[in-house]
């Protein structure tokens, strides 16, 4: 499954400038100092950086399943797949996809492995959440939970992907498995 990012930059950029001027922005909610927004539930609104506090494992049927915030948005990171190197988001790359930021936790019962999770500096500044060394992302055009529309888009240099519970990004279709 191969994506491009040219016709889903221009409508994320275009949903993001909507937001910025107040068309329709669903933002988070304020719980115990920590926001709880991101990705939003309408078409053409943006996602925003997401304050995490803790990541679930969402089960797909093949191979396995992918790792996402407590409110079941999808999170990518970007690598060169010919390299297998981790790249930057940085810029205009952060409008499309947000930083998971906070201190980020793994919950006994989700499955995953809590010496995975880490934090790196992110590109603006924030504090960022990582799995496996990964820096994990949102995707501003996945519209409501559970969305993998960010999954094998190539933009910014490299492929964006969603990361598994061993650690590793899944370069295929987490539904099919193709």
């Amino acid at each position: 499954m191969r994506k491009t990012v040219l016709g889903l930059a221009a409508a994320s950029l275009l949903s993001f400038g909507m937001s910025q001027s107040g068309g329709g922005q669903s933002g988070g909610t304020d719980s115990g100092g920590m926001q709880s927004g991101g990705a939003a539930s309408e078409p053409g609104v943006a996602a925003q950086s997401q304050t995490g506090t803790s990541l679930i494992f969402v089960e797909a049927r093949n191979p396995g399943g992918y790792i996402a915030t407590p409110e079941g948005n999808t999170l990518y990171t970007l690598v060169d797949s010919s390299r297998e190197e981790v790249l930057p988001c940085e810029a205009d790359c952060l409008a499309a996809w947000p930083p998971y930021t906070g201190e980020a936790t793994v919950d006994a019962d989700t499955g995953l492995d809590p010496s995975l999770v880490g934090t790196t500096e992110a590109a603006d500044g924030s504090t960022q959440v990582t799995y496996n060394g990964y820096p994990l992302y949102l995707f501003t055009q996945d519209t409501q939970p559970g969305a993998l529309e960010g999954q094998g888009v190539e933009a910014f240099g490299g492929f964006w992907y969603i990361v598994q519970d061993s650690g590793i990004p899944l370069k295929g279709d987490p539904i099919t498995g193709e």
